[in-house]
């Protein structure tokens, strides 16, 4: 439903959809994306440690995890992990789709 939510919101921007870390790793080879949408809870990783790993694969790619925990501990994770923003899921559409949108126009200034 996000993915949907997102490709057009978003256009003319492609969005492509992992349904775990495997498959986010093969796309983010494939494709170098300059933003990525990060869950904290994956199915069969842990969404910052996956962070890590895309940030090391491509330095300039900029990921705005998701997550419902609003515990200030996950916030600093996100963050030493080279997060560019943390956006709790109840603020998708208050939130993210303007700090989507702010990144993808380049306007860092708007996050």
């Amino acid at each position: 439903m996000l993915s949907e939510m997102l490709g057009s919101a978003l256009e003319p921007h492609t969005v492509h959809e992992a349904a775990d870390a495997h498959s986010a790793l093969i796309l983010c080879r494939d494709l170098a994306p300059e933003l990525v949408l990060m869950d904290v809870d994956l199915p069969d990783a842990n969404g910052m440690a996956l962070t890590t790993t895309i940030k090391t694969l491509h330095p300039g790619a900029r990921v705005v995890i998701l997550s419902s925990h609003r515990n200030q501990v996950y916030q600093d994770a996100a963050r030493a992990v080279g997060a560019t923003a943390y956006v709790f899921k109840d603020e998708i559409h208050a939130r993210l789709l303007p700090l989507l949108a702010a990144l993808l126009a380049d306007r860092p200034d708007h996050i």
